[in-house]
């Protein structure tokens, strides 16, 4: 939601200059400041209202209905005929659209105190999404009948409303998003138990101050100076963006003669959206890192300290062209709103902390209201100030643009003078890569084992096929416990570095296989030295609070899903790319030698930005308990040590923790099916029809898998959580269990179908099976960080990971040897082809849903 801004800054140039309104060219920035002020004018009156909603009625209602207004009025504001028309749908979105408050009280409620930096620095990189995004929209979809006229005739829609597609789209995402929310966690009265006696009483006593007097919450919050004074701050740097953003757009696309840079729409899109790239890496990765070691008014005040040199180069960056005007731009656009959002991150904590959380929601409307009338007056005073500037391009004093980044930096300096005593109070009292490399080779193993010619006939490709999806669980299986006793006594962070650098040496060298047992090779060593797989888990566990323990463990089967969206697509339309991209890629390349090196490097190339960003990450071993901070000192065997003082060894205990074993045991069963399911689903898939197969392509099979992936993802961020607060973990385990047996009973009878009806049934059975499966997978990892402390979590994951790549590396190779077996009794009398295969997959099913059950499987009765 955050990006829709964004992309309407950046058509409404041409917008206003398509309304006719503007007499001369340089006025459009005069009547367009106004159309982008109509908005925080509309949020100004209704801030404070949707604030106190959220305080009474909970963030997750404000936050629903805030998205549905998007979907109604963005879209007329895309079919806006007249400037009066564009104002009013503005207007009446600000208006109606009140989630920015409350999801801030959100961000800072649903994670744990030490990591509440990251959670409010979200709110922030959730705007630099939108700066990648919106921007993108708006520049490419902008006027679609003018660049795109072989997809949009003249005589459409899209050509009598030029700007509406764009709006479009993000209408379409906000009913996606609209629909999603209704299964986010509500977080009001979570965490304070004063604040559930407040709950049932009237508005005015539900948020009253803490100190007993009874006031009415509008009028404590204004004498809560520490509050106000960092509204007041707030305010002001607001305003100067909020000029910034819209000067910004007008000079990049306001013609040469003025001083301008003479940009498309599709030049400052592009600008726009490597400066959000820019602003979601620093705001995810390095904010929380340096606010962490300096405090975050440290970095707000020497954010607004570089602002202002910088502010000042602008002018002179006009004078640029060609490829030093992109690179200097680029860098400046990145740097100051890296620069922006951490003041404005910084005065986000500010002001939740200087109130109970029963007082956010109200506090973030004041903050929004005070915010959105300075907001309101930085669009029009900007649009004014820069229709002003190019009337003077000869004055003797700053003349044009120099006037206008003068006076920015006048507002910066006074920001930056009020974040000092005696104006700006402190409150005294604080409140309250693992995928990819993975799921990207399934949809080219079969042509890459063919192309190897190991296998004498194309029945045994499945065969040989297994062994190298074995070959990473084997390494894993080795190494999984070392690599979780190094996580409890060195930390989860360490081994996370070493597990992503190890993907991008290893994974970059088996795209580089010229036989079958260098790949192999290079798939064993990735297993092997790529330990982070349990200490992510545990690391899930930790930086959540407690009641927010399965929405942190299901974003591992998340990131899963990530990586089955993108491994598969990069997997399938990447591999052979001088067959399929001849004119890129032209024969006698590197790419036509190894025509499976692409995907690996675009993964390796990846991996390697996750594994400098995971520099920044924060460490959460031993933050959450005084007890393992003592043995934190000791020596290896004391430092794994019982928590019931035995002293015995970590793993020795470990062994004897009959609720962590029988839920390893469990979680190795159903590993087992899960890794032989992915490994028999994609050879079935590109497997001729002959055989019983779909006879599909890679591009076919990265397709599945990608939508698979989505759903998957949708199903863990927004299903999972709800309805494992309903159920519990343990009985959304057993119903997955139990659906996914007739599912994969009717595998066989979808190789019978064909065309659309096959399409749309697949789909659905892969997305169906995955999110199954992955819901068990979440439910034993939330029962095995809950059987052990902390201190023993990285060893415990450890354990889990050897034993898991134990049965996951037996997955592939009996899958692959299962389906090549299949292939070769297609004219038996008892299940043929593949309904044998299918049915014994089924039966290992039944045997972990049985195994789910006392006696074998046992709760624990003490949760960690």
């Amino acid at each position: 939601m955050l990006y829709i801004k964004s992309t309407i800054e950046e058509q409404v140039f041409e917008g206003i200059r398509d309304f006719h309104i503007a007499k001369k060219e340089e006025d459009i920035g005069y009547y367009a400041g106004y159309v982008g002020a109509s908005f925080m004018f509309g949020r100004v009156f209704t801030s404070v209202f949707w604030g106190v909603v959220a305080d009474r009625y909970g963030r997750k209602p404000v936050i629903l209905f805030g998205t549905a207004t998007v979907v109604i009025f963005n879209t007329l504001f895309g079919l806006s005929t007249n400037y009066w028309m564009a104002i009013s749908m503005r207007f009446l979105l600000g208006s109606l659209n009140g989630l920015l408050g409350p999801i801030k009280a959100y961000a800072s409620e649903v994670c744990r105190q030490e990591y509440q930096a990251l959670g409010l620095s979200l709110v922030s990189t959730a705007w630099g999404v939108g700066l990648v995004i919106g921007p993108a929209l708006g520049g490419f979809l902008a006027q679609p009948a003018e660049k795109y006229p072989n997809l949009f005739p003249k005589g459409s829609l899209f050509a009598r409303f030029p700007y509406f597609l764009p709006c479009l789209c993000i209408s379409v995402y906000a009913a996606a998003v609209f629909v999603a929310c209704f299964w986010i966690p509500e977080t009001l009265h979570k965490h304070s138990g004063t604040n559930e006696e407040a709950y049932g009483s009237d508005e005015k006593e539900d948020i009253e101050e803490t100190d007993g007097t009874g006031s009415d919450a509008k009028q404590s919050l204004l004498k809560n100076w520490p509050l106000m004074s960092s509204i007041i701050v707030y305010c002001v740097f607001s305003l100067h963006d909020m000029a910034y953003t819209e000067i910004f757009s007008l000079w990049a696309v306001s013609p040469r003669e003025y001083g301008g840079l003479s940009f498309t729409t599709e030049n400052v899109g592009e600008v726009l959206s490597i400066s959000g790239f820019g602003l979601l890496l620093f705001q995810l990765f390095l904010y929380p890192m340096v606010e962490k070691i300096t405090g975050h008014m440290t970095i707000t005040r020497v954010s607004a300290v570089l602002s202002i040199p910088l502010l000042s180069c602008y002018p002179l960056i006009a004078k640029l062209s060609g490829l030093s005007l992109a690179l200097v731009l680029n860098t400046a656009s990145v740097l100051k709103n890296v620069f922006s959002l951490s003041i404005i991150t910084g005065l986000f904590i500010l002001q939740n902390n200087a109130v109970p959380q029963h007082q956010r929601g109200a506090a973030n409307g004041i903050s929004m209201t005070a915010m959105s009338i300075f907001k309101a007056f930085g669009p029009a005073g900007g649009g004014a100030l820069f229709s002003w500037s190019q009337q003077r391009m000869d004055a003797s004093f700053l003349p044009g643009n120099q006037m206008v980044f003068f006076i920015l930096n006048v507002i910066e300096v006074i920001g930056l003078l009020m974040t000092f005593k005696p104006f700006l109070v402190l409150p005294r009292n604080v409140n309250n890569m693992k995928t990819l490399p993975i799921s990207s080779l399934f949809p080219f193993l079969y042509f890459m084992i063919r192309d190897f010619h190991i296998a004498k006939k194309e029945e045994d490709i499945g065969y040989y096929a297994g062994y190298v999806g074995s070959a990473y669980m084997f390494g894993r299986a080795l190494t999984s416990v070392v690599w979780g006793i190094i996580a409890d006594r060195y930390g989860r962070k360490p081994v996370i570095i070493i597990g992503t650098i190890t993907v991008v040496v290893f994974n970059t060298l088996f795209g580089l296989s010229t036989n079958f047992w260098m790949a192999i090779s290079m798939r064993f060593l990735l297993g092997s030295l790529s330990g982070l797989f349990g200490p992510i888990k545990a690391y899930a566990c930790e930086v959540c609070r407690p009641e927010y323990q399965a929405l942190g463990l299901s974003l591992i089967s998340t990131a899963w899903g990530v990586g089955l969206i993108i491994g598969p697509a990069l997997g399938g339309f990447l591999a052979q790319p001088a067959e399929k991209y001849p004119n890129i890629f032209p024969k006698g390349s590197l790419f036509e030698r190894f025509p499976y090196f692409l995907p690996c490097l675009c993964i390796s190339v990846y991996a390697a930005a996750v594994s400098i960003a995971c520099f920044w990450i924060p460490e959460t071993l031993h933050k959450h308990s005084g007890a393992t901070e003592e043995a934190y000192g000791s020596d290896e065997k004391e430092n794994m040590e019982e928590t019931d003082g035995t002293g015995s060894d970590s793993k020795e205990s470990l062994l004897k923790n009959w609720p962590l074993m029988s839920s390893i045991i469990v979680y190795c069963v159903f590993s087992l099916v899960d890794m032989a399911y992915t490994e028999i689903f994609s050879l079935w898939a590109v497997s001729p029809r002959k055989y019983g197969g779909l006879n599909y392509t890679t591009e076919n099979v990265g397709e599945i898998l990608s939508i698979t992936g989505f759903g998957l993802l949708l199903s863990q961020i927004f299903l999972y959580p709800m309805v494992e607060r309903i159920l519990g973990y343990m009985t959304v385990t057993r119903i997955s269990a139990v659906l996914s047996v007739p599912l994969l009973s009717s595998y066989p009878l979808i190789a019978k179908l064909s065309g659309l009806s096959l399409s749309l049934v697949l789909n659905c059975a892969s997305m169906l099976k995955n999110a199954l499966s992955n819901s068990i997978i979440t439910g034993l990892f939330i029962l095995q960080n809950n059987a052990v402390p902390q201190h023993q979590r990285g060893a415990a994951n450890g354990l889990s990971m050897t034993a898991m790549s134990l049965f996951k590396a037996f997955g592939p190779a009996g899958g692959g040897a299962l389906f090549s077996w299949g292939q070769k009794r297609r004219d038996a009398s008892f299940l043929p082809g593949n309904q044998m295969v299918f049915f014994i997959l089924t039966v290992i099913e039944v045997i972990g849903l049985i195994m789910t059950f006392k006696p074998f499987l046992a709760i624990p009765q003490r949760h960690y």
